[in-house]
């Protein structure tokens, strides 16, 4: 067990570069040997004298030496310790630089103010002898050793149609964009995202999601590179679930899970969060009686947008069972555009809302207002998903 007492320099200083002044006053060399990356020497000279002379309080840093164990029984690259600022004792998780594994001052710089539910939070840096520490908040283990444990099928379901991510993933992945999407609004992009920097926090028996983000960068300013810095971000993230499914000899994703993956980063985390991948035939319904009460003049180009089309057989024709409902629509003065996708939509909202007063005829083909519902999406499998791309959640 090694006890260290440590300038508390996060909670005195606002300057970015506030670690400066305890380093030694040249570092180029240092800082190549403490696993650090280097910094050109004006600047860091400039900020060093700047600070040199500022009172810091003091922080007493405990390291037990011991590396955190895993669920499944090995060791984390992560050490056990606590501190205390004043009269508080605050357990910690304690990470040490490597070579394979430097720690970035640069980084550090940008993310000790950051603070999210999902984020593993990065409290301070301090030396022990020359080598560079972190001080994090606790975790219980790796994400990676949580799966090994419980084994894949804690991230995934077999389906008739293929496979589907487990209730508990999906939220995980959901807290994981909204974490990111945080960090990305605040001007930082990770440089990368992959499982080792996933950890697994038991709040009350409940596994909750936790990132370490210790290696990123700022959000390039120009428009065009900023799109392309995210968006291979956010490729890397969907990389990232489609490569835990392939180690898992699941079978391939089902179209709506499929769907859902491949939406990460197009829109908000609160979007991808309502998205149709798990609809009941109620929700659906609902969306539905939703969008066509909305706003038409906004909601018609939506529609058009989104791919969806009236359903035809495969020599182009109409549907028979469309073509019976226009005919019967027509008695009550109802009637319909085959060009437009929008009237589309209309007619199986109509169909589905005034169902009993649909013929008998269509009534026992379709069984239930449920039945219409499941004849779209046997039509176009795909179209729950393309309504709530293009349209969302009207307002």
């Amino acid at each position: 067990m090694l006890t260290l007492r440590c300038p508390n320099v996060d909670l005195v200083l606002e300057e970015e570069a506030v670690l400066l002044s305890s380093l030694p006053l040249n570092p180029s060399s240092e800082l190549r040997v403490i696993g650090m990356k280097p910094m050109h020497p004006q600047p860091y000279s400039k900020l060093y004298w700047k600070h040199k002379k500022l009172v810091r309080g003091v922080i007493v840093i405990t390291d037990t030496r011991e590396r955190l164990h895993d669920f499944h029984g090995r060791k984390t690259n992560l050490y056990v310790g606590h501190y205390k600022a004043q009269f508080l004792k605050i357990d910690c998780c304690i990470k040490k630089a490597i070579k394979e594994d430097p720690i970035s001052l640069s980084s550090y710089t940008l993310m000790k103010r950051f603070r999210h539910p999902n984020a593993v939070t990065i409290e301070s840096i301090y030396w022990e002898g020359n080598q560079a520490r972190l001080l994090l908040s606790t975790v219980d283990g790796s994400f990676e050793g949580w799966v090994l444990k419980h084994g894949c099928n804690i991230l995934f379901n077999a389906a008739w149609d293929g496979t589907t991510l487990s209730e508990v993933y999906r939220s995980m992945i959901i807290d994981l964009c909204k974490v990111l999407e945080k960090l990305i609004k605040d001007g930082i992009c990770p440089i990368r995202i992959c499982a080792k920097n996933l950890y697994i926090k038991l709040i009350h028996g409940v596994p909750k999601l936790k990132v370490l983000m210790d290696d990123v960068e700022c959000v390039e300013k120009d428009e065009s590179l900023k799109a392309k810095q995210v968006k291979n971000f956010w490729h890397g993230v969907t990389q990232m679930i489609t490569s835990s499914l392939e180690r898992s000899h699941f079978p391939p994703f089902n179209i709506n899970t499929a769907g859902f993956c491949n939406f990460i980063g197009k829109d908000s985390a609160n979007k991808l969060e309502a998205y149709p991948d798990r609809w009941s035939y109620q929700e659906k319904g609902a969306y539905l009686l939703t969008i066509v009460s909305a706003d038409r003049e906004k909601i018609r180009p939506l529609i058009k947008s989104s791919g969806v089309v009236w359903a035809t057989k495969g020599t182009g024709e109409l549907r028979t069972k469309l073509n019976q409902i226009i005919v019967d629509h027509k008695t009550d003065n109802i009637f319909y555009n085959l060009s437009v996708p929008y009237d589309y939509i209309r007619l199986c909202r109509n169909s589905f809302k005034r169902f009993n007063i649909l013929s008998p005829e269509l009534q026992g083909a379709f069984g239930t207002n449920e039945g219409i519902l499941q004849k779209m999406e046997k039509w176009d499998p795909e179209i729950w998903l393309k309504l709530f791309e293009a349209i969302g959640l009207p307002a």
